[in-house]
């Protein structure tokens, strides 16, 4: 019975050796459905994160939304957002990376929002100006799964450019790398255990028009173990670009990335799934 108790008590230990981290993107305000009838939707993936919060335990899990949330649907353009911050809430979503098209129905609109969201929201390089108040964390520090997980927050610097008109102009988009150069030290001083980049930016081959900016990243900051990634509703199980594992779960909640962090060795061994 000693021994039985013993090994009990070891479970916990045990299971802290993995971290799961599970990310969506592009949601586009699809609630009951993905792209087919049946399949995917906002709700279907709560499903999923109450069953792997509860299979390896809330403090293991590591829940991320990456942008693009609130608009794409006539749901969405009924509810202008309320609809969908009321699922990451409810969700209780670790952490919302805010995408372009949250600006999708004005400034005004996305700062009120913003109030009404009670999750933490990571936006590095995305700065109100007046007359709005709110400011973002750039980044924040998680324990989960017994370590401290570092998790860094991005929008498209390419944002400017899409928006005109007066419910468009106040605010500022600093360039992807001077933020990382800026906030990087800040961070490594902390000493994370690994460090997420959690990006409204995606992956392509070819960019001209510099909006996505990951790849850069990923060279110039080999520090950044995972890279969560969205925007161009690609679908990427898994992908490594120079030290940084890269995922990135597609579009109209159809896919939910998993992530898994296995820290039993002495590097972490990083695994993922859509």
């Amino acid at each position: 019975m000693k021994n039985l108790l013993f090994i009990l008590s070891l479970l916990p230990c045990l299971v802290a050796e993995k971290l799961i981290i599970l990310q969506s993107s592009d949601v586009h305000a699809y609630y009951l459905n993905g792209d087919k009838e049946g399949e995917g939707g906002f709700l279907r993936l709560g499903t999923l994160v109450e069953q792997y919060r509860k299979k390896y335990g809330k403090d293991n899990v590591l829940l991320i939304d990456c942008g693009d949330t609130i608009q794409g649907t006539v749901e969405g353009s009924v509810y202008r957002g309320d609809l969908a911050i009321d699922c990451l809430n409810t969700l209780n979503y670790d952490a919302w990376i805010p995408g372009n098209h949250e600006l999708d129905f004005g400034l005004k609109n996305y700062h009120r929002l913003l109030q009404k969201v009670k999750i933490p929201v990571l936006n590095a390089n995305f700065k109100f100006k007046a007359p709005y108040t709110y400011k973002f964390q750039s980044w924040r520090m998680y324990k989960k799964a017994g370590r401290k997980i570092a998790v860094i927050g991005l929008q498209n610097t390419f944002l400017k450019n899409w928006f005109y008109g007066d419910d468009w102009q106040a605010y500022d988009v600093e360039e992807s790398v001077k933020v990382f150069e800026t906030i990087l030290p800040e961070i490594l001083a902390a000493k994370p255990d690994l460090v997420v980049l959690a990006a409204h930016q995606g992956f392509r081959y070819r960019d001209s028009r510099k909006v996505n900016n990951l790849k850069e990243l990923a060279y110039r900051f080999p520090v950044i173990d995972i890279i969560l990634g969205g925007h161009t509703h690609w679908s990427i199980p898994a992908k490594r670009i120079n030290q940084s594992f890269c995922v990135q779960p597609g579009q109209h909640a159809t896919k939910l990335a998993i992530v898994t962090v296995d820290f039993s060795n002495k590097f972490p061994e990083i695994s993922a799934e859509l």
